[in-house]
């Protein structure tokens, strides 16, 4: 079966580590394979670990003032992209993503890689977008 491509692509914020972590995911989830897609998701992943520590070294101070200045006030809003958050950190911590011990869960179809990558990229863009509009 044909994997589907998604058409999403990185928002490259001015911060150079971000920045450069976000162009190596994109180079690898170019490539229609899944050892590719899986290199394209730990990259991802380790921008939106390094998109956590945008403002402090406190991963969620940090994360509280990213939600606050997309959520504008609106508290439903912020519960729910905090939500979002901590759903993907979950993800990233339980799957082969960003640890491959015994008992992390494989991730075996490109599908589902395909969609993680998308996933995990469209919260940081959505983040890199009101943090560099408001600096």
């Amino acid at each position: 079966m044909m994997p589907v491509q998604y058409k999403i692509t990185a928002e490259l914020p001015k911060e150079v580590d971000l920045r450069e972590l976000l162009q190596i995911a994109e180079g690898y989830y170019a490539k229609n394979d899944s050892i590719s897609k899986q290199s394209a998701l730990e990259k991802v992943w380790d921008a939106f670990e390094k998109l956590k520590t945008y403002y402090s070294t406190d991963k969620r101070s940090s994360v509280e003032t990213i939600l606050d200045r997309i959520s504008d006030g609106d508290s439903v809003l912020k519960e729910k992209l905090n939500g979002e958050f901590k759903e993907l950190t979950n993800i990233g911590n339980n799957y082969q993503i960003r640890h491959f011990e015994t008992g992390k869960l494989p991730i075996n179809d490109i599908r589902i890689k395909e969609y993680l990558y998308t996933r995990c990229l469209s919260l940081i863009n959505l983040s890199i977008g009101f943090i560099e509009e408001k600096c």
